[in-house]
């Protein structure tokens, strides 16, 4: 089962790209929607949040106020990492939940504007990060979303920036262009990029190389595939170039749910076609 990520910060263009891998058959997960189930009425984590900020953060029926709890964390980092902290573990166990759903040859999506320093961060085989110029995102906010110009740019300050977002991720993306050409990026990724990638995973072989596409950088970061490795278990301990050695054998099943194919004797390297690492033990 390939398992993607995208992120990206507010009016980014997520939906867009998301909506068309759901198009082609992709499972996709809202990390929005997670967050707004995991804090239904009577839910452990609306317990916790009202007993932390108080009872002006709730509505009557016992909902939560959710314009009232984003205007008391959005400028104020401790009261969001409070909030980050309460609800974090929530969301990973329903994400959790939702992947073991999924069939195992369909192609997951994990649709997430904050997944840096998320409970979720290095749970999937890659991550797509969407960069957007502020400009862009406050005028669509504006004109899409009723916001004023302030209120747009407080919500962009209030979340990770854009080299928090690439230092975790595989492939890039710049998204300046208007909805229809952003829409044909999106097709090309998924003919030219996922699709290998989903085809090299279920047939445990490595495919042909990417060829390149323009507006998507797809990066070289071996600490990155070092690090989801730990979060699958893996006992890294030397990492040289591209090249990964683990103190053991952690299993084929293990390397192949964190993206990897057994290519020899304790050998492997990721399915990813745009990126080449190897590992041995």
């Amino acid at each position: 089962m390939l398992k993607l990520a995208v992120t990206g910060g507010i009016a980014s263009g997520k939906s867009t790209l998301t909506h068309v891998f759901a198009t082609r058959g992709a499972m996709i997960i809202d990390a929005d929607q997670v967050a707004r189930d995991v804090v239904a009425p009577g839910s452990q984590a609306l317990e916790r949040i009202g007993q932390t900020f108080g009872p002006h953060i709730m509505r009557a029926h016992g909902q939560l106020d959710r314009g009232a709890l984003a205007n008391l964390v959005f400028n104020d980092s401790r009261a969001r990492a409070q909030l980050d902290a309460i609800i974090h573990p929530y969301i990973a166990r329903e994400v959790a939940t939702q992947l073991r759903t999924a069939h195992p040859t369909q192609i997951v999506v994990y649709d997430v504007p904050l997944l840096v320093g998320s409970a979720n961060q290095f749970s999937f085989m890659s991550t797509i990060s969407i960069h957007t110029p502020d400009r862009v995102r406050i005028s669509r906010m504006v004109q899409h979303r009723s916001m004023t110009i302030a209120q747009a740019k407080s919500r962009i300050s209030s979340q990770p920036g854009d080299m928090a977002r690439t230092a975790i991720s595989d492939v890039v993306i710049t998204n300046t262009s208007r909805e229809e050409d952003f829409v044909s990026l999106a097709e090309n990724l998924w003919d030219n990029w996922v699709i290998p990638y989903d085809w090299a995973l279920s047939h445990e072989r490595v495919s042909e190389p990417t060829t390149p596409i323009e507006h998507v950088v797809f990066r070289s970061d071996t600490h990155l595939q070092a690090t989801r490795l730990r979060d699958a278990g893996c006992d890294v301990v030397e990492i040289q170039g591209t090249h990964i050695k683990l103190r053991a054998n952690p299993g084929a099943d293990t390397l192949l749910d964190a993206g990897w194919i057994l290519t020899g004797a304790r050998q492997a390297a990721t399915a990813n076609p745009a990126q080449h690492y190897t590992l041995n033990w």
